[in-house]
């Protein structure tokens, strides 16, 4: 059943603790690759207990397809709930992040340079820290890639309704995606924790400019080659896995046995009741889940 009011305590701790950190973008200049390669990318980091910097472990979230970091903020407020530190970030030519260079993002590269831009972000943010990363949707691909290159980077994996593990047509892709986002914005009208956490977000540039359209159809191109499911496979074996995968997800279904093939640590959680953007609707289930597989590591 959907909820129709905030309970006092959970208004109580976007007001005076969540909301705050919301509000406070924040940006750095990394140094990518073995080359001068330079990005700039803007994140968010947020926790139930902000003055706290011990924090061993840290969860970082990866927006899909179109998506800065706030699109993952209402899946970052649940988790702090349960007790964890958060990180969020927008990939450049998402949110408001600088546009790339157009190396960055060519065919060519499939994904190379936005996970270096990870690599370099771990390294110089959250140096000697354990990092769980989860993808949703593209970002699951884009962590797969990542993973392949930088294992050390990586205490565990995790991936959200992962979409770019199988080969299919730009025109199917583009229509699951648009009438995805349809049946979000009907089902998600009116939430009450959405509706508060919205009045501390920062506004966001539109990922659809004309400026940032050439990286949207790479992008979309190189989802729709479905070679993610080929970084997986050469993922080390340690690395420790888990799919989490949405009810009604039309998306890209996937099959467990293709991604237990390719990499053995592989949990699997099934969300009832979810549809693709599990960072969002229902995402204090997509939560638990994550909080029942990562203290399954300990």
């Amino acid at each position: 059943m959907k909820k129709n009011i905030l309970s006092t305590r959970e208004k109580a701790f976007i007001i005076s603790i969540f909301g705050p950190q919301l509000e406070k973008e924040l940006t750095i200049e990394l140094q990518i690759g073995n080359l001068d390669e330079r990005a700039t990318v803007k994140y968010c980091i947020i926790s139930d207990n902000p003055t706290d910097d011990y924090d061993k472990e840290i969860i970082v979230l990866l927006a899909g397809f179109g998506s800065g970091w706030t699109g993952v903020s209402m899946l970052a407020y649940y988790l702090a709930e349960l007790g964890y530190k958060v990180c969020m970030l927008s990939l450049p030519g998402y949110g408001n992040s600088p546009n790339p260079e157009i190396y960055y993002y060519s065919s060519v590269w499939k994904f190379f340079w936005h996970g270096e831009t990870l690599a370099a972000f771990a390294k110089q943010v959250f140096p000697g820290k354990e990092l769980h990363w989860i993808g949703h949707s593209m970002g699951a691909a884009i962590l797969a890639k990542f993973a392949k290159n930088h294992d050390e980077l990586v205490k565990s994996l995790m991936f959200l309704n992962p979409v770019g593990f199988k080969a299919r047509k730009p025109f199917e892709l583009s229509a699951k995606f648009l009438f995805n986002g349809l049946l979000h914005s009907l089902a998600f009208h009116g939430d009450p924790v959405w509706a508060e956490l919205k009045k501390y977000l920062p506004a966001q540039k539109s990922p659809f400019t004309k400026e940032r359209l050439p990286q949207r159809v790479s992008e979309l191109n190189l989802l729709c080659e479905g070679s993610a499911l080929e970084y997986l496979s050469k993922i080390h074996f340690d690395v420790e896995l888990a799919y989490l995968t949405a009810e009604w997800d039309f998306v890209e279904p996937c099959n467990s046995e293709r991604f237990k093939m390719a990499h053995k640590n592989t949990s699997w959680y099934h969300l009832r009741g979810v549809f693709h953007n599990a960072t969002m609707l229902k995402s204090d289930l997509t939560a638990e889940h994550i909080s029942t597989f990562i203290e399954s590591l300990s």
